[in-house]
């Protein structure tokens, strides 16, 4: 059975498939009255779609021939079909134990124990259901489907993928596989903090989570420890440069950006930035070259065919519009520094090629394994680089950064489908939610498409869980305060206890100079979220600039118990002796606020 390209969800499609099952079942041939009679009524039930009645005419003839297997196959189908799950288990359990194997059977009893909560018994049966073996759609996602419920994610995605690639396109499939990606992503996440937390990676993760939530400067911590350890981990400088872009530090954005490239130099979002950059400082050749190689590794994206297009037109007529991307020549080697001389010339899929082969050779090679998985995520075959990345936490099955790595690839997985989702069902609002998330974080960090989506998310569902906060944060990332301010409170309306909500609204209430109601909103933000230490330096510095200069004291030396090489933690706090008459103490600490930073 082959799916409709935009039919809704499976279970339309296992409403006709149950149809079929039925419809052949009613041309058994007559028993006699009043078996014969009651298969005429059934046909005319199955012509008029009315369940309920083949449901009670099923119930009839079971009871005439209990031992009869199609007879009770045909009552579990009704069953289902009316959504009484409970009688269709058990009709379906005994046509299974009169003839196992039949056509539907053990499906719909995988569906009927999945929708009553009976999750092993649903992923025992459809692995047994002979409608798996022959490849139905509709038994790939119960199977997927079953293993997501189960906690078995990683066995959830291949029957999940398989049965989209076999069915077309189709909503429900998307949605739970777009859940089950991100899911999984979250997997990883949680085993690299649980196993290496103080790991560059780690602090690489929490920086982009806390960036996401628009808390920058403990993000921006985060990246410059991450950045003392580990200055060549590629996604540090990236990470950081986009944090200062987004704050309107372009020219410091910019220098983060170009160191990224030499760490990354297949980096499609630094070189876009860059490309950004010069073509505003009316650099139009150079800015082609970064626009370029930037539209190679992501050929659909919106904003890097647009500035490629506004710096060609720039440029104008001559060799500067189309300036030459020097690359080195193909190598015929297939060695490892052969791959490296390509990958640092943002050659992606020449090192690719040069260490596939070098890999067939040299399979242990893990540095080259790691690069090749690199590679393939810098040009979008996220499955190969998962694959490669797996065969790395075989090895080293806690090695940090790969641990990142296949979580951002099932990220950028669940971001694709995400897109898919809404070529779909465009007037979805939880789609258009969950796509404007994905413009929002990751390697996109595409604040104005994230923010058409969430608007178009409040016009689909004003109602929806979630968007009045999402388009507050994108709006204050974006530096246009005041337009978010409406949708915070329309967010702590919903939820007061929303941490992330009330802290921003109190670093805008700041910003506008209304301290006493951002020190009322930070003090909400620290109750929520107690270890969330930026809200609690801002509320400190603000009671110390309102005179309760005790509370404020008292709330920087705690957060220096914890932050102690933060030098400009030292400073606020020798501000706050300064101001409350602590001569000695202050100087102590502006001291040491000195010493950390000339260190």
């Amino acid at each position: 059975m082959n799916w409709a390209p935009h039919r809704p969800a499976p279970l339309v499609c296992a409403t006709a498939l149950a149809s079929a099952w039925l419809l052949a079942g009613a041309q058994l041939p007559p028993a006699g009255q009043p078996f014969d009679t009651l298969l005429d009524e059934v046909r005319q039930a199955q012509q008029a779609q009315d369940h309920e009645r083949l449901k009670t005419l099923y119930a009839e003839m079971a009871a005439l021939r209990p031992g009869d297997p199609q007879s009770q196959r045909g009552l579990g189908l009704a069953c289902y079909l009316t959504g009484d799950y409970d009688g269709a288990v058990s009709a379906l359990e005994r046509a299974d134990a009169l003839e196992p194997g039949m056509a539907g059977v053990a499906l719909y009893l995988a569906i009927g124990y999945y929708r009553s909560n009976r999750f092993p018994e649903a992923l025992e049966a459809v692995e047994r259901a002979p409608e798996l073996e022959s490849g139905e759609p509709m038994a790939r996602f119960w199977q997927g489907a079953s293993n997501r419920a189960l906690g078995r994610l990683a066995e959830a995605i291949p029957p999940l993928e398989e049965a989209l690639a076999s069915g077309g396109p189709n909503a429900e499939v998307l949605q739970l596989l777009t859940r089950t990606y991100s899911e999984h992503a979250a997997e990883w996440f949680r085993r690299l903090l649980s196993g290496a937390g103080s790991s560059p990676a780690a602090r690489l993760l929490r920086a982009e989570e806390l960036a996401v939530d628009g808390i920058h400067q403990a993000a921006l911590q985060e990246l410059d420890t991450a950045l003392d350890h580990a200055p060549r981990l590629a996604g540090l400088h990236l990470a950081k440069g986009q944090i200062l872009w987004s704050r309107q530090e372009y020219s410091e954005g910019v220098g983060e950006f170009r160191l990224e490239l030499e760490n990354d130099p297949v980096s499609a979002e630094a070189r876009l930035r860059l490309g950004a950059y010069l073509l505003d400082r009316g650099s139009a050749a150079e800015a082609i070259k970064h626009l370029r190689l930037a539209k190679r590794y992501r050929p659909d994206d919106r904003r890097i065919g647009q500035l490629l297009t506004q710096a060609q037109n720039a440029a104008g007529p001559g060799p500067a519009r189309h300036p030459v991307v020097q690359t080195p020549a193909p190598f015929s080697e297939s060695t490892l520094e052969a791959a490296l001389a390509l990958y640092r010339a943002g050659e992606a899929r020449g090192a690719a090629a040069v260490l596939e082969r070098h890999l067939s050779a040299r399979p242990a090679s893990l540095e080259a394994r790691r690069l090749l998985a690199h590679c393939h995520m810098a040009v979008g075959n996220l499955r190969p680089a998962a694959s490669h990345l797996g065969r790395v936490l075989d090895t080293v099955p806690d090695d940090p950064e790969t641990l990142y790595r296949l979580g951002k690839v099932y990220e950028d997985l669940a971001s694709a489908a995400a897109d898919r989702l809404f070529d779909i069902d465009p007037t979805s609002a939880s789609i258009r939610l969950l796509r404007g998330e994905s413009f929002e974080r990751g390697p996109r960090f595409d604040f104005d498409r994230a923010l058409e989506e969430f608007v178009e998310a409040t016009k689909l569902d004003p109602a929806q869980a979630g968007v009045h906060q999402a388009i507050g944060r994108v709006l204050f990332k974006m530096r246009r305060f005041d337009e978010a301010v409406p949708h915070l409170e329309a967010a702590l309306a919903r939820n007061p206890g929303h941490g992330i909500a009330s802290y921003l609204l109190g670093k805008i209430k700041l910003q506008q100079g209304q301290r006493e109601q951002a020190i009322r909103s930070l003090r909400a933000a620290v109750r929520a979220r107690p270890g969330l230490a930026d809200a609690r330096r801002d509320l400190a510095g603000a009671l110390v600039r309102e005179g309760e200069l005790e509370e404020g004291i008292r709330i920087y030396e705690d957060l220096l118990e914890t932050q102690s090489g933060d030098a400009s933690l030292h400073a606020l706090l020798a501000t706050a002796y300064r101001r409350a008459g602590r001569t000695e103490d202050a100087k102590e600490q502006a001291n040491k606020a000195r010493a950390l930073a000339r260190r």
